[in-house]
């Protein structure tokens, strides 16, 4: 039965051959048959060796396939983690790098800073430097100016005294020896003389009341200026409209402030008399908080105005220099003149 199934197993796996060829061995054994046991025995071990080699090699296999495997994916995370490492020192090295290059970035954008500041620093103490001495020569300007306008007006007062005490009271004098001499006399030319003398003294007088600082100190701005209007008005060289608003705006100026208003508006109204031709004038003083607003015009024949017209209108700047304020001349020929002057002071 055995080897029927042998004869039967062809198509069979080695496993049950196997089981055959041990079985046939094991029952010739049995039957005395040594022969045919020993053969099924050799079989039996040969197809087992076989097996076993074969099983040996696909175990070798497997072991080898599965350390190649593992050799691969070995490798493949060597790869991976040389990459990572590659990566990770590229960053490291951008890392320092920036690590290096952003403070060096910021020491030289603060150096550039500090050059700027340091530029602008300079620039600024130029600019303050040029500024101070600019300051310091108008003030050099100024104190020169007020000296020159305060020597005009001692000199004013000095000659205004030199009239009146000298010539004045050499006229005095002649006039009363005339006088006595032509009372037994009774010489009319000689009475003409005299009264020509009294006029020519009664002018004296009041040119020397005109320079002393004494006629300014003693009155107001307003009641001054309305003697010079008066003045020139009984002279009918020409007629004066004077407007002052509000109305006590020149009754609280302060003495060095009325004193040279006064000497402009006396150079103003002399102007026009010698040189305008003018039948009217309009002179209207304006004042708002500390501004005092001056408009003087006239409606005789005008002049091309330049910055050298004159001596007085060099006085009448140099006066306003000292006082902060500004001049505006307008003229046309034959058709009037139009001087502005305004006057910025806290003591207005």
């Amino acid at each position: 039965m055995y080897l029927d199934a042998l004869n039967m197993a062809k198509d069979v796996d080695n496993e049950q051959k196997i089981n055959l060829f041990h079985s046939l061995s094991k029952v010739y054994k049995k039957s005395g048959n040594f022969e045919k046991a020993f053969l099924f025995s050799e079989k039996y071990h040969s197809l087992q060796d076989s097996i076993f080699s074969i099983r040996k090699t696909q175990a070798f296999n497997e072991i080898q396939t599965k350390y190649e495997v593992e050799k691969k994916n070995l490798r493949i995370n060597l790869l991976s983690k040389e990459k990572i490492i590659e990566k990770t020192k590229k960053k490291l090295v951008i890392y320092i790098g920036l690590a290096l290059v952003i403070p060096l970035l910021i020491l030289v954008f603060f150096y550039r800073n500090r050059i700027k500041l340091q530029r602008v620093i300079r620039e600024k103490e130029k600019e303050l430097f040029l500024k101070e001495k600019t300051e310091l020569q108008q003030q050099q300007e100024l104190e020169h100016i007020t000296g020159i306008v305060e020597g005009q007006d001692q000199e004013r007062n000095r000659v205004a005294k030199e009239i009146h005490d000298g010539v004045g009271g050499h006229l005095a004098g002649i006039k009363l020896k005339l006088h006595q001499i032509n009372t037994p006399l009774k010489s009319e030319p000689l009475e003409e003389v005299i009264a020509h003398l009294g006029t020519v003294f009664n002018e004296l007088r009041n040119i020397s009341h005109d320079l002393s600082i004494n006629k300014i100190s003693d009155k107001n701005l307003e009641t001054l200026v309305l003697e010079l209007i008066k003045e020139y008005e009984g002279r009918d060289e020409f007629a004066t409209e004077l407007v002052v608003f509000p109305s006590d705006a020149l009754s609280k100026l302060s003495a060095m402030l009325k004193h040279h208003i006064y000497r402009i508006i006396q150079e103003l109204f002399a102007n026009v008399s010698k040189h305008a031709e003018a039948k009217n004038v309009l002179l209207n003083f304006t004042k708002m908080d500390d501004a005092l607003n001056i408009i003087f015009e006239d409606d005789g024949q005008g002049f091309v105005y330049m910055d050298n017209n004159g001596i007085g209108i060099k006085n009448i700047k140099e006066r306003l220099m000292t006082i902060n304020g500004v001049i505006t001349i307008n003229s046309i020929p034959n058709a009037g003149t139009t001087v502005i002057i305004d006057i910025v002071d806290s003591k207005l």
